[in-house]
């Protein structure tokens, strides 16, 4: 499903994609360029912002963040957690693959899982001489989060595993209060789940609410306001994976 027609957006600006690229080429400035402080002003005149620093790379991007606040040693920086992700969803994955005969799959992830829990083992030690606490593992059964949301193996992809993300926050984290789910526009896993949402506060007690970031200028973050003002108390006891 062609959401936005690209073709005719790149048509109608090509020209002037193209003398840009020749400027460009012809002062040869490929780094830190005139056209990144360019860059820099507009957006931060389009955000507000004070100043605005255009970055190589999402890491330098936390980089930079982390030391503005003065982040440091013994500080405590909490992120996001791929390889406990990877196996919170790699149980379903493998069922389908199992199932469509992809053997190989199966084995492969099945000894990449293993090697991931003993290098983990490995790097808690070091971690746990500052965090002092044990590792989180989500007892998720994924065939009765699926069950309840008529999802089965073949339903596959970020939709499906929002399912069981949300499952293990509950496990772990009884008294959220709010999921906030971000996509970019016509992001069609983030369409599925909002659809869901309904169904995902039925079963945990926690509300959903999307914001879709679509280049418009909007003050999009302004609906999450109301709930930070007034949180919800949740009643539910539910979203356990069992």
């Amino acid at each position: 499903m062609e959401f936005i027609d690209l073709k005719t957006q790149q048509a109608r600006i090509k020209d002037k994609i193209q003398r840009n690229i020749d400027i460009v080429l012809r002062h040869g400035n490929y780094i830190m360029g005139p056209e990144v402080k360019q860059l820099e002003a507009k957006l931060a005149a389009y955000t507000g912002a004070k100043h605005c620093v255009a970055v190589a790379s999402g890491t330098d991007a936390l980089l930079i963040a982390l030391m503005a606040a003065g982040i440091g040693p013994g500080d405590e920086v909490i992120t996001t957690p791929f390889s406990e992700f990877a196996k919170l969803v790699a149980s379903p994955y493998m069922r389908r693959w199992f199932l469509e005969g992809s053997f190989k799959d199966v084995i492969f992830t099945k000894t990449l899982i293993t090697l991931v829990n003993q290098l983990e083992k490995s790097y808690y030690r070091i971690f746990n001489e500052i965090l002092d606490e044990p590792a989180l593992t989500s007892d998720i059964d994924y065939r009765k989060i699926y069950e309840h949301f008529d999802v089965t193996v073949q339903h596959y992809g970020e939709s499906a595993d929002n399912l069981l993300k949300i499952a293990s926050l509950m496990q772990h984290h009884p008294d959220l209060a709010l999921f906030v789910q971000t996509n970019p526009a016509f992001c069609c896993a983030g369409l599925v789940t909002e659809a869901m949402a309904a169904r995902i506060e039925e079963f945990t007690g926690v509300p959903v609410i999307t914001l879709n970031y679509d280049g418009t200028g909007k003050n999009i973050n302004s609906r999450v306001s109301p709930y930070i003002r007034f949180p919800r108390k949740n009643t539910i006891a539910r979203g356990k994976g069992n």
